[in-house]
């Protein structure tokens, strides 16, 4: 087909000339013309191969001869129009994949009603030949970008790869905007198919990094790091998996120690222009860290650096020769304190520091003990940062627990100081917060599984306790996760403080029974229902008086408490309770803590509840398909899921479902008059 196609284009030439020469007109030439008239009628036949190979030839025509041939008879250009776009609608893919081909160059322009008929072969044809045939077709605008960025999610691997090409390789980054970057960067670095996977790393490393010169920084500022900062991580581990160049520097001995100059290294054995990237470390990061200069560190830099440094962790002697020193580290996290971000990069270095030297760990640790307060009072992930450099200059749990609890002790001054005064003002709900973000923090690390550790018993009675009664609902929360933490290091004090949850359950506001909620369920699993007096079923009658209700144990109450919250979405703020409790009684039934036909049949009425979102109907979809054939005991839970089918039938037929749209509304207009009330009350206070 190419050596018909280059001989028409030959012969077509050769007659031009010829009519040139003898100063006729160029018009008819009778073969060329008579080629695409029969190609165009074998386009219209019943045989779909016949259909196919006469668009194909039509192809390679178009695309080898010139556009004399279609001028020169005005008909034949109208006619292959009209043919080609009527083969579009064509039942077989392969014809419409070959129509799509004819047709790229007979587009005229975004206006042209071909482009929009091609616009939609890409994004709703069933067929991955057609939609990689208009991926090649479709020029690249401002229309058709967002079109090119959905098939980077393509369910076929050839046009997902096809689309990074087109949006990385054959056109600037440049033109992409912001959004449209972190979407693009965000399929790639989420792709789970290996031979796409590897082409996009590909891609970054080369072609874009090459585009900024090899100046990361330049690609992480186009993705925003404060605002997409796990996605720019991804990307710089990308690069630095992908590039040999710094794996070559990091092992080469032959770098001067004292200048820990990466860059000459690079410049020699880096041909793709990495050599900058690695600039950035040597540079910046070691020959102007004591200078005035180096407070221009921006938020790019100090990322890279931090991942740079976590990459090359492995080889001890090349971190040492990376890393500056500890007290030269402190220098430069008080110099970008008032940056959350930028400090928070700078703390995480010390996760990779050797703290042997006893003057830097002095350093570090008595400038993270003077952060960690106004940290916890301004990022929840700067505070984790501080403290997990903190777990590593005290390797032992009871020294780590002894220093961040004379940290809280410090920071409850304020409170000691107003003991006995009933007015309640922000800068205290301030210090109650911060001393449970960190009491949170340190249990949440906390490997000793008892609860008579003196240390953590000393924070129990003096923050946890008070802050779950205090009178401000979001001291109330904190204080309730930190009870649930606490609770969860052993059985005693989850069933001394189970009653707490129960009231929190009853009678508080709705993110503190969300919180109290999911406590319940992770004490259910980690020790047991009935380990917590909650039982196994539910009761064959339930409690109709008060006298009934308060002869009921607390773990009869708690049961009953949580199952108020399953199937019950319409209720002002129960819907992630819904959620919440159908996770939880999932659980619990997989790990055998439950047996109940009246439990599960109420999850199945849940699964097929309309108002219930995908991601809980897909969790119960897994439930029930596992839980059935279980390895431990399918047996007995097949029985359970049959003796639950009549219930089942009968609340189904009996249920009274909203419509899901009215039910949306109805959710939107609580939402909003929880709003108004919450401002009120804040107004008021």
């Amino acid at each position: 087909m190419q050596f018909l196609a280059k001989f028409l284009n030959n012969k077509l030439q050769r007659h031009a000339d010829e009519k040139s020469c003898k100063q006729l007109p160029w018009a008819n030439d009778e073969f060329g013309v008579s080629l695409v008239s029969n190609l165009l009628k074998f386009s219209e036949a019943e045989n779909k191969i016949i259909r196919a190979r006469s668009c194909q030839l039509l192809t390679h025509i178009i695309f080898s001869t010139s556009d004399h041939l279609f001028n020169s008879c005005h008909g034949l250009w109208s006619q292959l129009v009209l043919k080609l776009t009527t083969r579009l609608r064509d039942k077989s893919s392969a014809v419409r994949a070959h129509a799509v081909a004819a047709l790229c160059s007979l587009v005229q322009g975004t206006e042209d009603p071909l482009f929009d008929q091609m616009r939609s072969l890409l994004s709703f044809d069933d067929a991955p030949a057609v939609r990689l045939a208009a991926l090649n077709a479709l020029p690249y605008s401002a229309r058709t970008v967002p079109d090119f960025i959905k098939r980077t999610r393509d369910v076929s691997t050839e046009v997902r790869s096809r689309a990074f090409c087109i949006l990385l390789k054959d056109n600037p980054i440049s033109v992409l905007s912001h959004d449209d970057l972190v979407q693009v960067v965000r399929s790639g670095i989420s792709e789970r198919t290996a031979e796409v996977k590897e082409t996009f790393d590909l891609l970054i490393c080369t072609t874009v990094l090459a585009s900024v010169n090899g100046d990361i920084t330049k690609i992480l500022g186009r993705v925003n790091v404060r605002t997409n900062e796990e996605l720019c991580c991804q990307v710089i581990r990308v690069i630095l998996e992908n590039t040999q160049t710094l794996l070559a520097c990091a092992y080469n001995h032959t770098v001067p120690a004292e200048g820990k100059d990466f860059g000459k290294c690079a410049e020699r054995e880096d041909p793709t222009g990495l050599a900058i990237m690695v600039k950035i470390a040597n540079t910046k990061a070691h020959a102007t860290f004591e200078t005035h200069t180096y407070q221009e560190l921006t938020a790019e830099l100090a990322l890279f650096w931090r991942l740079y440094c976590e990459h090359v962790s492995s080889p001890e002697d090349t971190i040492d020769i990376t890393l500056p020193d500890i007290s030269a580290v402190c220098v430069l996290i008080r110099k970008h304190a008032g940056d959350i971000f930028i400090s928070r990069q700078l703390v995480l270095l010390g996760k990779h520091m050797d703290f042997g030297d006893e003057i830097g760990r002095t350093n570090m640790s008595s400038l993270l003990r003077e952060m960690l307060p106004v940290a916890a009072k301004a990022s929840d992930e700067l505070s984790a940062a501080i403290l997990s450099v903190l777990r590593n200059i005290y390797p032992n749990e009871d020294e780590l627990n002894g220093v961040v609890s004379e940290v809280i002790a410090d920071a409850r001054e304020p409170l000691e100081e107003t003991c006995g005064k009933v007015a309640e003002g922000e800068a205290e709900v301030q210090v109650w917060r911060c001393c449970c973000t960190i009491t949170k923090l340190l249990l949440q690390a906390a490997s000793k599984r008892t609860h008579e550790d003196p240390i953590l018993g000393g924070l129990l009675k003096s923050v946890v306790l008070p802050a779950v009664t205090h009178v401000n609902p979001a001291v109330r929360e904190g204080g309730v996760s930190c009870l649930g933490l606490f609770c969860l290091l052993h059985l005693k004090p989850a069933q001394d403080y189970l009653f707490l949850f129960v009231r929190v359950l009853q009678h508080d506001t709705s993110p503190l029974k969300m919180l109290a909620l999911k406590a319940l369920f992770d004490m259910a699993v980690a020790f047991g229902s009935t380990s917590l007096g909650i039982p196994d079923a539910l009761p064959t009658q339930t409690p109709t008086s008060v006298a009934a209700s308060s002869e009921q144990s607390e773990g009869e109450k708690a049961l009953d408490e949580m199952v108020h919250f399953l199937g019950h979405p319409e209720e002002l703020g129960i819907t992630d309770g819904n959620n919440i409790a159908a996770e939880g009684f999932a659980k619990l039934f997989y790990v055998g803590a439950l047996k109940c036909c009246a439990l599960l049949s109420k999850l199945s009425v849940v699964f097929f509840d309309p108002r219930s979102c995908d991601r809980l109907k897909q969790c119960l979809n897994v439930f029930f398909i596992t839980y059935a054939f279980s390895r431990r005991s399918h047996r007995s839970h097949q029985d359970l899921l049959v003796g639950c089918f009549m219930q089942t039938i009968r609340a189904v037929l009996t249920f009274n479902f909203v419509n899901k749209q009215q039910f949306q509304q109805q959710q939107q207009q609580q939402q909003q008059q929880q709003q108004q009330e919450q401002q009120q009350q804040q107004q008021q206070q």
